[in-house]
């Protein structure tokens, strides 16, 4: 059987990660700048197209600049910026976003990249800084992003990375967070020098209020988007922390276990005792999930993290802090979940310490949205319903049904963990629920037909043809029917009733209508937007349906266009390619 992809599928990755941040849809970025960087050059600082044109305390702009202290300006700049100053001030800069405005730098796997996605008029330029870190530089400070977003002109800070949370800097302690307009004289300040400023997967959106203000909303929902370099191989995921957790009490001999991260060559563990890492015990981990370290001193605070890496780049995760005894508590792990509305969440609620007694999960606060549910051999058994509640499942497994409605936290409840030794303190499990997913277009293409490629997995589109108009050389062509391609369902075909030689100019409308993407987000309309690439076929010859007990097996595809093909792994910790396309399972 032969399966299909298109080539230009490979141009954005939908990666379900870890459940610690939110689901992350991966694009190509374009580059500004990378490695050790304590400036960018003036030079090299922009301007870079936003897409659209974009309204900023009532002036229209379509292009931005950027430095590496963490400013996105509509202004030229004439120098670093390296000493952060409140809002409004009416001495230069001004005209700019501080995302994070500190005295920063790029660190030697960092970057700062741009891209916008999505069509007119529901676009979004997103400009990222990723793996930055504080100048002098002795540390990792994170990653954090502008979003820039068409139509509302909505401005969006989020901060997918704070590594140090032990840092009053790394939360805002010496930085300036907000908006200034072209002249200075007015401004929207967020936090200036303030040491809780921000934290890991903190969102902030500033919603224009007339010409000279904006409404801020500090708790506004992720979004999930992240640039790469690099496409085949895009930077790894963000690992998890499991246990210990934070806080947790140990014994002197511990094996620490960590999530496993999407597109993860190896691994590393860090374990110090000061929260900075200085004189860290580095553990190379290759693709392990879990190292033992025996012999820690007891009654000794440690401080520890995982970074996952590649070819392409590098993903921190939190530093978090744990302390050792000779007889430790038992504690439950909070967690973090991100997923979307109607969606089922199987959530396993883990434990830290105690004795050799068997351990009891008790749900003790119910969430505000949703439901929770008994587990029962992967499905939903009995609905909880009253606290406090045992939970069944040998394992401490539960389901959450996001049934309800969507928010940060929306769906959040508390349990303790209880054996011989007594019960736990509480611990929350934080659950983020985000409606389903609108689809956005990525990508339009044209063989015979034409293509549209989103970034969600799009429901049968077929009985809709009459939503969309097609004009070729400016003479409408009319859509005979719709189909999601063969093996790439984030991909529809509009079959026209005239084929198509490849050289025509043309333009796709869309009418509001009920093209959906499987988690029934809507898609919005768009007008006569030109399809400019050509789409081409990749064809395996073999059947790709494999299992982990058979042996590697060869790859081969040939694309319609006669290009050569190379192959990677989105999950080495599953399959890995060596050579140019031999693929091996590493099991389970």
């Amino acid at each position: 059987m032969k399966k299909r992809i298109a080539f230009f599928s490979a141009l954005f990755l939908s990666v379900p990660l870890l459940f610690a941040q939110p689901p992350e849809t991966v694009y190509d970025g374009t580059l500004i700048e990378r490695g050790y960087r304590q400036n960018i050059d003036l030079t090299s600082s922009g301007p870079f197209d936003i897409g659209f044109n974009f309204t900023f305390f009532g002036n229209s702009y379509d292009q931005f600049y950027v430095n590496v202290n963490g400013l996105v300006m509509f202004t030229e700049p004439d120098g670093f910026y390296n000493n952060e100053v409140t809002i409004p001030d009416p001495a230069v800069p001004n005209n700019y976003i501080a995302a994070f405005w500190d005295n920063l730098t790029i660190s030697e796997r960092g970057n700062v990249m741009y891209r916008t996605i999505g069509t007119s008029p529901n676009r979004k330029c997103i400009i990222q800084y990723n793996n930055m870190g504080f100048n002098p530089f002795p540390f990792l400070f994170g990653t954090f992003s502008v979003i820039l977003y068409e139509t509302t002109n909505i401005i969006q800070v989020q901060y997918r990375l704070i590594l140090d949370p032990f840092s009053p800097k790394s939360h805002g302690a010496s930085a300036t967070i907000g908006l200034e307009n072209a002249d200075g004289t007015a401004g929207t300040l967020y936090a200036y020098h303030r040491e809780d400023a921000v934290y890991t997967g903190d969102a902030i959106s500033f919603t224009p209020d007339g010409p000279d203000d904006y409404t801020i909303n500090d708790n506004a929902l992720y979004d999930g988007v992240f640039l790469t370099s690099n496409l085949t191989l895009p930077d790894p995921g963000r690992p998890d922390l499991v246990s210990p957790a934070k806080d947790a009490v140990t014994g002197t001999d511990h094996t620490f276990t960590w999530t496993a991260s999407s597109n993860a060559s190896t691994y590393y563990l860090y374990v110090a005792t000061k929260p900075d890492l200085a004189g860290a015990i580095t553990t190379d981990a290759g693709l392990n999930l879990s190292h033992t370290i025996t012999g820690l001193e007891p009654d000794i605070t440690y401080y520890w993290t995982v970074s996952a890496e590649n070819e392409t780049g590098i993903s921190w995760c939190e530093i978090s802090r744990f302390s050792t005894s000779s007889s430790p508590p038992v504690s439950a792990i909070p967690q973090t979940i991100w997923m979307e509305q109607v969606q089922d969440k199987i959530i396993q609620l883990n434990y830290t310490g105690g004795d050799e007694s068997p351990k009891t999960a008790v749900i003790t606060s119910l969430p505000a949205q949703g439901a929770l549910f008994q587990y029962d051999a992967g499905t939903r058994g009995s609905q909880i319903t009253s606290v406090p509640a045992t939970v069944t499942d040998a394992v401490r497994n539960i389901i959450y049904s996001a049934s309800g409605s969507d928010g940060t936290g929306a769906g959040s409840f508390k349990f303790i963990i209880s054996d011989d030794t007594g019960d736990s303190p509480e611990a929350t499990i934080k659950v983020n629920v985000s409606p389903p997913g609108v689809p956005s277009v990525l990508y339009m293409a044209k063989n015979t037909n034409a293509e549209i490629q989103f970034d969600r997995l799009m429901a049968d589109p077929s009985g809709k043809q009459d939503q969309f108009e097609v004009k070729v050389d400016g003479t409408p062509v009319t859509v005979t029917d719709l189909n999601l391609k063969t093996g790439d369902p984030y991909t529809i075909i509009l079959n026209l009733s005239e084929a198509l030689a490849g050289t025509e100019t043309v333009l796709i409308s869309y009418n509001q209508g009920d093209v959906a993407s499987t988690s029934g987000g809507l898609l919005l309309p768009f007008s006569d937007q030109p399809v400019t690439l050509k789409a081409q076929t990749i064809t395996f010859t073999q059947s790709l349906d494999r299992k982990y007990s058979l042996q590697p097996f060869v790859l081969i595809a040939s694309a319609t266009s006669g290009h050569g093909t190379t192959f990677a792994s989105s999950n080495p910790a599953v399959a890995v390619i060596t050579g140019s396309r031999n693929c091996n399972f590493r099991g389970v």
